[in-house]
């Protein structure tokens, strides 16, 4: 939400200048979904994917810290690559983990989350933007989604990589 922002206000760059930083961000997210398609899921796929999404975090950080358009472009590439990569372990995960009948209410709590309270982070980012500036804004949310990860040490955290070793991609598939 604050990219453009970042674009236009702290790097001082125009439309093409946005153009480029979300084209990379997109590319970076396709690249991630293809790897994964290409050379499959890893074994600890738990802590591959909390890995990315706390390197997602630490890479924001340096969004924040971009000097220019072509810098804020390779970050960009680099946080939806990972978060993307993140993301693509999820939904899988979530599918062969997660008990039939009880999908569609996990599902729903994870949609609830994840997509249903977008708009407060859009808000409390434009309100903090407004209050201690698009930069430290940028960081302070890279940190603490950086941060966020460390949860995967919690106990039970990668208990579905229990689930998933030593299985065949046929067997996860199957549901078995």
């Amino acid at each position: 939400m604050l990219i453009p922002l970042l674009v236009r206000r702290t790097l001082g760059a125009g439309a093409q200048a946005l153009g480029l930083v979300l084209a990379t961000s997109g590319l970076g997210g396709a690249i991630a979904s293809l790897a994964v398609g290409w050379f499959g899921a890893p074994e600890r796929r738990v802590s591959a994917m909390w890995a990315a999404w706390g390197l997602s975090g630490a890479c924001v950080v340096g969004l924040a810290l971009a000097a220019n358009v072509v810098v804020a472009g390779l970050v960009a590439l680099a946080v939806f690559g990972l978060l993307m990569y993140g993301n693509v372990l999820w939904g899988p995960l979530v599918q062969s983990t997660v008990p039939r009948n009880l999908l569609g209410r996990v599902s729903s709590l994870d949609y609830l989350f994840s997509l249903g309270l977008s708009p407060v982070g859009v808000l409390l980012a434009g309100v903090l933007a407004t209050a201690i500036g698009i930069r430290t804004t940028i960081l302070v949310g890279g940190v603490v989604a950086a941060l966020s990860a460390c949860v995967v040490v919690l106990p039970g955290m990668r208990d579905p990589e229990r689930h998933w070793r030593g299985r065949t991609r046929s067997e996860v598939t199957e549901g078995s």
